[in-house]
């Protein structure tokens, strides 16, 4: 009996199995994160230098020299280089009596070959009814910065009996300016010897004053 329970306990011991181990659990693979990317810094831009202002200079007491005074050219040399002229120029003028008797001057400068110019002066009466013999004693006299001349000139008689007021030619004288006379200008003064009267007004002298100049 004894012997038949020890044999039992015996297979009982070697029957009991061990117990098998738990097996490991495999950790689960995680991903790794991508490093997130800085943000590339913008170069700051470089201040722009600002231009350095100029010194303004101070103004000095010193006058700048006046060129010297040059001479007036001679009147009858031939015109200057540059002195540019057109072929011909033409002007009236007229005197103011206070009547309806009064003298017209119209004039006409003519450029000649050597670059002077004649000038042709043509006299004509604004009136009405007139009755006049020819004078021989008239004058025109020209002043120009050069020089001063005087020129007499004969007027043809006249007898004018239309109604209304009109002009007619009395006579024409010519004389000689140079360019440089031209360009200056020249008064011009033509008297005409009426020695009459008309409206009742004493003319003895009618007197017509102008100028002469290339434009």
């Amino acid at each position: 009996m004894l012997a038949a329970a020890l044999l039992l306990s015996l297979s009982a011991c070697k029957a009991k199995p061990e117990p098998t181990p738990a097996p490991t659990p495999t950790p689960e693979a995680t991903a790794t994160p991508e490093p997130t990317p800085e943000p590339t810094p913008e170069p700051t831009p470089e201040p722009t230098p600002e231009p350095t202002p100029e010194p303004t200079p101070e103004p000095t007491n010193e006058l700048t020299p006046e060129p010297p005074p040059t001479s007036a050219p001679d009147p009858t040399s031939e015109p200057t280089p540059g002195t540019q002229l057109r072929g011909a120029y033409e002007g009236e003028f007229s005197s103011n009596t206070g009547t309806a008797l009064n003298l017209v001057v119209k004039w006409v400068a003519d450029r000649g070959s050597d670059g002077n110019y004649s000038v042709t002066f043509r006299f004509y009466l604004d009136c009405y009814t007139i009755d006049v013999g020819s004078r021989e004693d008239n004058t025109l006299k020209i002043t120009t910065p050069y020089a001063e001349t005087e020129y007499r000139f004969a007027t043809d008689a006249v007898e004018r009996y239309e109604d209304g007021r009109g002009t007619v030619k009395i006579g024409e004288t010519k004389l000689r300016l140079t360019a440089e006379e031209l360009v200056a200008g020249a008064k011009a003064e033509a008297a005409w010897k009426f020695r009459g009267s008309y409206s009742k007004t004493e003319l003895p002298v009618v007197t017509a004053v102008g100028e002469v100049r290339a434009y």
